[in-house]
């Protein structure tokens, strides 16, 4: 049995949208809360800021022109993915440039291992989404491969902990919007690869 012999392709698709509409205003909501601190602790960074926050509007702006023809409606509570992700590039804005690189990293990493996921069930699916969540993927891992680069060897500052807890506020963040579907697509396309 496929993916699709067990799951609705257009539920899976409209939750697909919600989580990346809420996950890409998240961005935005990162990258400027980034910027408000950047511009008086790392101002060298500013530019990196200024064009990750531009594509995650763009990205979000995308997402959002897909969901009405889809049935997609936006995430019941944006708010928690706004002030979780404002707090979250608060927090690593304060340790400066190194921090908001490696933040950049991890975020990027999480988002790349999720727009995969995505791609392979919706290539099946929708063309039109398909195309559009791989140029959100290019996007991303430029601003991943950026990031990688500028921050250098050095770590920042409580590295391995801003990693941990991005990466899990992200995980759960994207269960929540997707009702778990999108960990099920995971598990199942890897079940699906072993093969």
């Amino acid at each position: 049995m496929n993916l699709t012999e067990q799951q609705d392709p257009a539920r899976i698709i409209r939750r697909i949208l919600r989580v990346n509409d809420a996950g890409e205003r998240g961005g935005v909501a990162m990258y400027q809360t980034q910027l408000a601190v950047a511009r008086w602790r790392c101002p060298e960074v500013v530019p990196f800021l200024e064009l990750t926050r531009d594509h995650e509007a763009d990205h979000a702006r995308r997402f959002r022109a897909l969901m009405p023809s889809r049935g997609a409606k936006a995430c019941r509570l944006p708010w928690i993915w706004t002030v979780g992700a404002a707090a979250m590039g608060a927090a690593t804005a304060v340790f400066g440039a190194r921090a908001i690189y490696l933040c950049t990293e991890v975020v990027e990493r999480g988002v790349h291992q999720h727009l995969s996921v995505q791609l392979a069930f919706v290539r099946d699916h929708d063309p039109e989404l398909a195309a559009l969540i791989e140029s959100v993927a290019a996007d991303e891992a430029e601003h991943y491969q950026h990031a990688t680069r500028l921050r250098g060897d050095r770590r920042a500052p409580l590295s391995g902990l801003f990693d941990a807890a991005i990466t899990a506020s992200t995980e759960v963040l994207m269960w929540l919007s997707t009702r778990g579907d999108v960990a099920r697509l995971a598990r199942r396309l890897e079940t699906e690869g072993a093969r």
